[in-house]
């Protein structure tokens, strides 16, 4: 398995008549949500909002995907047949990445990069953490979550732990800081 798990879903045309959840759809973004076991491919609906702040919103516990293909990583077997609608918990996800290239993914503020890898119980990621001004100095104390749960990381590779034909390379991946188990600054 390989790049082949980025297939993006097929977009829905929003003239087209795609039923009542597409209509109230506003702003679309193709996404893989990544937990311990499975990866799920489809729409979200940032509400406006660029990705990032749409997972780190703290009044929302869950994230609703629709046009959602499930993936099992543990076994390999292929996508399940896509649902209209999936609702994930944010607590069990590890790993959130974004299929499109929305400009919406941009920094609003002035970040400084640094090279690091991280770890959960399932993956390991590298690339560069987009650290603004504002986060604190104390690397401990940022990547537990300290003023947001979902850490940007660009230009990075993601490895399943338990499956070595699982190595995908994304523009960014945003990592939940809760499922952290190491992490450790690298040379670029």
């Amino acid at each position: 398995m390989s790049n082949d798990l980025w297939r993006p879903v097929a977009s829905i045309d929003a003239e087209s008549d795609g039923g009542p959840i597409v209509s109230r759809m506003r702003t679309r973004r193709t996404i893989g949500v990544f937990t311990a076991a499975q990866v799920i491919m489809g729409l979200v609906d940032s509400k406006g909002q660029r990705l990032s702040d749409f997972v780190n919103d703290r009044t929302s516990s869950y994230i609703e995907v629709y046009d959602a293909e499930v993936q099992d990583l543990l076994t390999g077997e292929d996508a399940r047949p896509p649902v209209s609608e999936l609702t994930v918990r944010k607590e069990v996800t590890e790993l959130v990445v974004p299929q499109d290239t929305a400009s919406g993914l941009r920094p609003l503020v002035a970040t400084r990069q640094l090279d690091v890898e991280v770890t959960t119980s399932f993956f390991r990621v590298r690339g560069h953490l987009h650290r603004r001004d504002t986060d604190p100095s104390n690397l401990a104390q940022l990547m537990s979550g300290f003023n947001r749960n979902f850490l940007p990381l660009t230009g990075a590779t993601i490895e399943h732990l338990w499956r070595r034909d699982v190595r995908v390379s994304a523009g960014i991946v945003l990592v939940n800081a809760q499922h952290l188990t190491a992490w450790a600054t690298i040379s670029g």
